[in-house]
């Protein structure tokens, strides 16, 4: 019977990544995903009443440093983008004003 209710919250929880993936970005979806280990544990601690081992916690440590480093890596770049298009996006804007008010404007100048 155990297998039975194993077997089938793995399927649920394919197909509810499937739907996560389809509306939000891999990146988020990871990151909660990572959730699993720490389910995982409570699990066997609280259902199975089994104890793990060091090595457990070890890897554990391991998966979820390098998927909160590697989100906040992420963020930091998506953020950095974001803000080199605003300025970007101002600087158009200040040059095309200056070519405005000297007279340089690309409309209507056919010299």
């Amino acid at each position: 019977m155990e297998c039975i209710g194993i077997g089938f919250c793995g399927f649920m929880g394919q197909v509810l990544l499937t739907k996560a993936l389809k509306t939000e970005n891999a990146l988020s979806c990871s990151v909660v995903r990572t959730l699993d280990i720490v389910l995982a544990f409570f699990y066997q601690i609280t259902l199975l009443h089994d104890t793990p081992d060091w090595y457990s916690y070890l890897g554990s440590v391991v998966v979820i440093s390098s998927v909160v480093v590697t989100a906040f890596r992420r963020w930091y770049k998506e953020s950095g983008k974001q803000y080199t298009r605003v300025h970007k996006i101002a600087d158009d804007d200040v040059m095309e004003e200056s070519h405005h008010e000297s007279g340089n404007s690309r409309e209507g100048n056919f010299s």
